[in-house]
């Protein structure tokens, strides 16, 4: 299975469910005697349970089969739930003239699984051009939703020039949605949105409609930024990676390659590649693996199997707070976007801290310098209680 020497050895439980991500190619066969509540703990931690009870039908005992079964069609039930929300939010964003693109949640599952049912997701992402950012907000609260933080009229409007998404949500029925007005968050050399964002649009049928969504190049492009940003933890968002290569077998190459120069962040990309190429059977081609960063690419895809994706610990902490400890700085090529990354952390000041502070949005640099007090006296107190 693995695409050279030196790379972890897995569990057999972590093989079984490596095996049911490739989606397709050869069939599920266990390497040795099959722990199945590791496999069912490994399946939900990486967002692959539908998928694993798909392809172990004539693997599991008939206990675990049911059970496996009943949650992956609790899966397919809230699937179609959210699917139905976000039809309707199509139509309430176009009968309010906001434009819109959706990805990820039901988009992905229809488009690169061709099945609703088989990809897990949890909450709806819808993106809109900046200047249509407060109008997008002020809709989904007429629509009974809930912003992440009730901010006053300064700070929102100081809040949507310096971020690039909010969640809001909704009791009943119940429904998170994630705004976004930039792509991925702003501020590095990597994650400026596409020049043809909005220009090259493909349409997605979804429950008998037809949905926006980017153009495959583009969506190669966010889902290998998007997992790099979250140090690559979870084989679902590879798995998403993977089944893009597999489903546009025309993807134009010059355009992904001429973006990743433009961003320098061959690394960055280089590395969900060779993971999907080399955990998940993808079709990436292995010249721009090589051309976009080597050995780096090489090094940093073992550790991401060894300290992230598979390693027991990874899924009992947050995301990884403290820059050094990730990967995903270690990647990057630019030395200001590592100093952004380090802002981001330790300077910038967050809704909550605003909230706290009650000082008007003009005084926002001032919360910038109190911000590494509060997380050293944070660090403090934690490492206090611990002891």
């Amino acid at each position: 299975m693995w695409p050279g020497s030196g790379w972890p050895t897995l569990a057999p439980a972590q093989q079984l469910v490596l095996q049911c991500a490739r989606v397709a190619g050869e069939p599920v066969r266990p390497s040795a005697a099959i722990d199945w509540t590791a496999v069912e703990r490994e399946a939900v931690h990486h967002g692959l349970l539908p998928l694993v009870a798909a392809r172990v039908q004539s693997l599991a005992p008939p206990d675990v089969l049911r059970h496996l079964q009943a949650q992956a069609h609790r899966i397919r039930l809230e699937n179609l739930r959210l699917c139905a929300i976000l039809l309707g939010l199509r139509q309430s964003f176009v009968s309010a003239g906001i434009p819109f693109l959706t990805f990820k949640g039901p988009v992905a599952a229809a488009d690169l699984y061709g099945d609703l049912a088989l990809r897990t997701f949890l909450d709806l992402d819808i993106l809109v051009p900046p200047q249509h950012a407060l109008r997008a907000a002020d809709l989904l609260r007429q629509l009974g939703y809930r912003p992440q933080f009730e901010l006053r009229p300064d700070w929102q409007r100081y809040y949507f020039r310096t971020r690039g998404e909010m969640m809001f949500w909704r009791e009943q029925p119940r429904c998170t949605i994630d705004l976004h007005w930039h792509w991925l968050r702003p501020g590095y050399t990597f994650t400026a949105d596409p020049a043809d964002l909005w220009q090259r649009v493909e349409h997605v049928a979804v429950g008998g409609a037809s949905l926006p969504t980017f153009s495959a190049e583009n969506m190669l492009l966010f889902f290998a930024l998007h997992a790099a940003k979250h140090d690559w933890r979870l084989l679902r968002w590879l798995c998403d990676l993977a089944q893009l290569l597999r489903r546009r077998p025309g993807l134009d190459w010059d355009r992904v390659a001429r973006e990743v120069r433009r961003r320098r962040c061959g690394v960055l990309i280089g590395v969900g590649l060779r993971l999907a190429r080399g955990l998940l059977g993808a079709p990436a081609p292995e010249k721009f693996i090589q051309s976009w960063g080597g050995p780096r690419v090489e090094e940093l895809a073992r550790r991401v199997i060894g300290e992230r994706l598979f390693a027991p610990g990874e899924r009992l902490r947050p995301a990884g707070f403290w820059p050094w400890r990730r990967l995903y700085l270690q990647a990057m090529q630019q030395p200001r976007d590592r100093a952004r990354l380090w802002l981001d952390t330790l300077a910038f000041s967050t809704p909550l801290e605003w909230q706290l502070m009650r000082l008007p949005a003009w005084a926002a640099p001032a919360l910038h310098l109190l911000r590494p007090l509060r997380l050293l006296f944070k660090h403090a107190a934690t490492r206090s209680y611990r002891l």
